[in-house]
């Protein structure tokens, strides 16, 4: 006859009987399973990281090509590209004619936007990352008053090697 303990024990997974099944995983197939899971966030998580830094220097791109579209409508009005910093010709935008930071990571700025030069018929846009933030050597960007568009990566001062973007 059957004992009625033996079918109870079975339910629960605990097993008095060679021949019941068993419930639940080993540690050896809980192991796997988690070397499997870090390697995958190993993989993952630097890959998310330069998407990341990749939109939000796209998004600085845009940034500067509004800055230099701001440069030029300001240029039609005064006939010059100069005067259109805070200390002239070089430095922060006046706020009429850009803001000076941009783009936006929870409230912290990502870039400072800057006029490297101006005279009377060119200028130079600079975006150089915050000294501190998620940005930082990733690299200079620049645009000038006729289109050319660089991107000095990994150099947020000076030199490097213009990649066009």
């Amino acid at each position: 006859m059957n004992n009625p303990l033996d079918k109870r024990s079975h339910r629960t997974g605990i097993s008095h009987n060679a021949k019941s099944p068993r419930l639940g995983f080993t540690l050896i197939e809980l192991m796997v399973a988690m070397a499997i899971a870090a390697t995958l966030v190993a993989i993952a998580v630097p890959s998310y990281q330069a998407h990341i830094r990749k939109t939000y220097r796209d998004l600085v791109q845009s940034d500067l090509m509004l800055f230099a579209d701001a440069m030029h409508k300001a240029a039609r009005l005064k006939f010059t590209y100069e005067g259109q910093a805070t200390s002239g010709n070089t430095g922060a935008p006046k706020t009429a004619v850009f803001p000076a930071l941009a783009p936006l990571q929870n409230n912290n700025k990502l870039y400072n936007l800057t006029i490297d030069s101006a005279n009377a018929d060119y200028f130079l846009l600079k975006a150089t990352p915050q000294s501190q933030g998620m940005m930082v050597n990733d690299g200079r960007l620049t645009i000038d008053s006729r289109g050319k568009r660089c991107w000095y990566k990994n150099s947020d001062a000076t030199g490097g090697t213009c990649t066009p973007w």
